[in-house]
């Protein structure tokens, strides 16, 4: 009797320290399922936050987009209504060629006759006989180019008393694959406070009247835009890339 128990007594207890450290390894496992719940909770709220912050992002992205493209649609009426009102200028008794492109050498005309009737002299200089080739780009970026050209140069003489010397000297001339553009108008010391100094780079500084527009059409187009004032003139020179036989 005595012999059985001795057996059993160690028997039990190794059980019990077997039964112990499995308890105690199941509870250091439940601790551990625990820390990482927490992890993947903490992993997933951010998650969440990055996706939240990426909604909002793709939101503003769609509204910045919207917005460009209804400025763009609203330039493109713009120029629309503006060619418009060329085509109904066409009934010209002789239609002088200054561009071989018809409805650039329009826009042309149409601001050269705006200048001359608010008594600014407007000289041209090297434009052949049949008219220069058009850059090479589409009419709304040379429409758009050569307005803005005009009325920054026009803005700028009109501030000149009319007894005093307004003028515009336009000149053209081809080299290679490339057309240089320079037009030098007349400025006095309200026009030059209103203006500035521009080199070939878009980002060398502050430029002139409305330059602003004419950078980036000339960057659209891959061309490049000078400007600078020499006394009572200020001259802004374009190179742009010609287009068929230049």
């Amino acid at each position: 009797m005595y012999s059985i128990w001795w057996t059993l007594v160690p028997f039990l207890v190794v059980l019990l320290i077997v039964f112990a450290i499995i308890r105690y390894r199941i509870h250091i496992g439940r601790l551990v399922l625990k820390e990482e719940e927490k992890l993947l909770a903490g992993q997933f709220e951010l998650l969440q936050k990055e996706q939240e912050e990426m909604n909002d992002i793709k939101v503003q992205m769609a509204g910045e987009i919207r917005l460009w493209k209804q400025s763009r649609q609203e330039r493109s009426e713009r120029i629309e209504l503006f060619q418009n009102d060329l085509l109904s200028d066409m009934e010209m008794e002789e239609e002088r060629c200054y561009w071989q492109d018809a409805l650039l050498n329009l826009t042309f005309l149409h601001k050269l006759d705006e200048c001359r009737s608010r008594d600014i002299e407007v000289v041209l200089e090297g434009f052949p006989r049949e008219g220069m080739p058009a850059p090479n780009a589409g009419y709304m970026e040379l429409s758009s180019l050569m307005i803005n050209l005009f009325d920054n140069a026009r803005e700028a003489c009109q501030l000149i008393p009319e007894q005093e010397d307004r003028r515009i000297v336009i000149a053209v001339r081809r080299n290679g694959g490339k057309l240089f553009v320079s037009m030098d108008n007349s400025c006095n010391e309200q026009s030059r406070q209103r203006g500035g100094a521009k080199t070939w780079k878009k980002d060398a500084g502050k430029h002139g009247i409305g330059l602003d527009i004419i950078n980036d059409l000339v960057d659209s187009m891959n061309g490049r835009i000078k400007s600078e004032r020499q006394e009572n003139v200020y001259h802004v020179e374009l190179m742009l890339p010609a287009g068929r036989g230049a």
